[in-house]
């Protein structure tokens, strides 16, 4: 929002954006929440107790307690030692064998890839979006382009509200794949709009990607966060996010890339489109189901009992 609003207030119709100045004004917030960072962020309780840092861990969580206005002798602040990592386990990637072992490899690959395709249509849009929308002085439309823009971000709001009511209230799969086809759809509407010049089919989809890919961006971080055993989680998670990250590199050039080779930017909306329906059924193929379930820490045979004694089975 605070991107679009500098657009809007240096060129509402976008021919004439003064790039230096935006992206000097752009870097302003990462500058501010630095300085709050460096200031106020805490250190993992988890990392410094897994280092063997027990103290340490209870001063941090002290802290937390203090900042949420807890009384501290409401909890009890004494846990269970951490079993550390040794550096000839961390040397040897046992991390790694245990998130691409058998029983983890499916979930790994396909959460990975998830990650990827919501990174990519995210950010991919964000890329093409305010390339595509000054184009489209045929269609009849009451505002400017920047302001388009700043509407659609503002579709977000109830996009992250729906997130966090099924996060909490709906299953993890289920959920992900009404991201996925929801977000497929808004992406077809949006070309076909667009190439119907139809006003009211394009907006449909523009806003439908702002909601549902909020919904996945949500609830597929945390199935990633919860589905592998605590020794390995961050790993795990690390990997997927490493997934992510790549996808959302690869956006924008496809962007360009695909508009360049076909000479039209509705391919690049029907790749995406294409990715977000072919990622639903790979979704299918995950074995667990982490909603509801007790959090495992160790892997092999362990986590199928676990995640078994809440869901009955594999899933």
């Amino acid at each position: 929002m605070y991107c679009y609003w500098l657009v809007y207030m240096n060129d509402p119709w976008m021919t004439h954006l003064q790039w230096r100045v935006l992206l000097q004004q752009g870097s302003i917030p990462s500058l501010v929440f630095f300085g709050i960072a460096f200031i106020f962020l805490l250190q993992s309780p988890y990392f410094a107790a897994v280092t063997g840092k027990k103290s340490d861990a209870q001063d941090i969580l002290k802290t937390m307690q203090r900042d949420n206005c807890i009384p501290i002798p409401d909890i009890d602040l004494d846990f269970e030692d951490v079993e550390p990592v040794s550096e000839a386990e961390s040397a040897s990637g046992a991390e790694f064998k245990v998130v691409f072992n058998n029983e983890f490899f499916s979930t790994t690959v396909i959460v990975t890839y998830s990650c990827f395709v919501m990174n990519f249509v995210f950010y991919g849009a964000l890329y093409a979006f305010p390339n595509v929308l000054p184009t489209l002085s045929k269609i009849g439309r009451s505002s400017t382009p920047a302001m388009e823009l700043l509407i659609g971000a503002l579709w977000e709001f109830p996009g992250y509200a729906l997130a966090v009511v099924f996060a909490m209230q709906y299953a993890r799969k289920p959920v992900m794949k009404l991201y996925a086809f929801s977000t497929g759809i808004s992406m077809i509407l949006f070309a076909l709009g667009v190439y119907i010049s139809s006003d009211v089919v394009w907006h449909l989809g523009f806003w439908g990607i702002k909601i549902f890919i909020c919904i996945g961006y949500v609830v597929i971080y945390v199935y990633l966060s919860e589905v592998f055993p605590t020794k390995v989680r961050v790993t795990g998670g690390a990997v997927g996010i490493a997934g992510g990250r790549i996808g959302a590199m690869i956006a924008p050039l496809a962007y360009e890339m695909l508009t360049a080779w076909t000479g039209s930017f509705y391919t690049f909306f029907l790749v995406t489109a294409i990715m977000c329906l072919t990622n639903m059924p790979l979704i299918d193929l995950l074995p667990y189901e982490t909603f509801g379930a007790s959090l495992v820490s160790k892997g092999g045979g362990d986590t199928t009992q676990t995640y078994g004694a809440v869901e009955g089975q594999r899933v």
